[in-house]
């Protein structure tokens, strides 16, 4: 409907959306990438692309769960690269996105087994929930800071890593009495 009426900032923030919670819902991972390639194309077509650089994370986050990328554990490919998404993000001080990076790092990085790079990210990122817009953003990051921080607390029975978790699943208790 947005793009019917030509209002193309409007198709671009529901695409964003609609991409964020499909793959939050578990839908189909190539059925996510298609509407999203084909929403960024008519946002082309309307010269509006900047809105869905904030989808960049996950985006190559997909394509490194379809197994599109050539280092699974890193969010470096076809979409961006996380170092220098971060060094440019870091400059221009958008924790938006820094967050978003983040979360999907921290994702692929324990989903695909390399704990030393997503504790070092959960490390960086400790206490930032708050920071998201979405609150289903808020929640991926403490559960995901919460499955890094336990089984960080069993590889090295350090207190630090027991407290994280703690924490995480008393935010989320909390979240879901309040819900």
């Amino acid at each position: 409907d947005c793009a019917k009426i030509g209002d193309s900032e409007w198709l671009v923030t529901n695409a964003n959306l609609f991409v964020t919670l499909s793959f939050q819902c578990g839908k189909e991972l190539s059925s996510v990438e298609i509407f999203l390639n084909e929403a960024e194309e008519r946002a082309k077509k309307w010269k509006t692309t900047t809105g869905f650089h904030n989808t960049r994370p996950l985006y190559q986050a997909i394509l490194n769960l379809m197994g599109k990328a050539n280092h699974p554990t890193l969010l470096e490919g076809e979409a961006i690269s996380f170092t220098k998404e971060m060094t440019n993000e870091r400059g221009r001080e958008n924790v938006q996105l820094i967050s978003r990076l983040q979360l999907y790092q921290i994702r692929v990085a324990y989903m695909f087994g390399d704990l030393d790079l997503a504790e070092h990210i959960v490390q960086e990122s400790h206490g930032t929930e708050g920071i998201f817009f979405g609150k289903y953003e808020a929640c991926e990051h403490l559960f995901y800071h919460g499955l890094v921080s336990f089984a960080c607390a069993r590889k090295t029975n350090e207190d630090k890593w027991t407290t994280f978790a703690q924490d995480s699943v008393g935010k989320m208790r909390r979240w879901a009495e309040n819900a």
